[in-house]
């Protein structure tokens, strides 16, 4: 596999599970083009320059398959898929990412 020679894209874009640093809300979003920051319904501004941790679940109820980034920085939360159906991610150290 071959490494793209281009620097990688500022902020960020795709899937997202953010939550607000003032406000304590946390909402997921789908950016379609990179983003330096994102605003909170509250007024906050939310970064995505850096910090964000990716993760990766699959649906047991629909098997619908997701990748993202988030800014949680618990050892586990919970994400709605879009089915509805909770999904528990925990922080794998090793790995650094969420998973099921």
């Amino acid at each position: 596999m071959r490494k793209s020679s281009r620097p990688p894209e500022p902020g960020a874009r795709g899937l997202l599970r953010l939550t607000c640093p003032c406000c304590g809300k946390e909402f997921g979003t789908y950016l379609h083009v990179a983003q330096m920051s994102i605003g909170c319904r509250c007024g906050a501004t939310i970064s995505l320059e850096r910090g964000l941790a990716p993760y990766e679940f699959q649906c047991s109820c629909c098997e619908f398959h997701a990748k993202g980034k988030t800014n949680i920085a618990e050892q586990e939360f919970t994400v709605p898929c879009k089915c509805g159906n909770p999904i528990t991610l925990h922080w794998n150290k090793d790995t650094r990412r969420y998973t099921e």
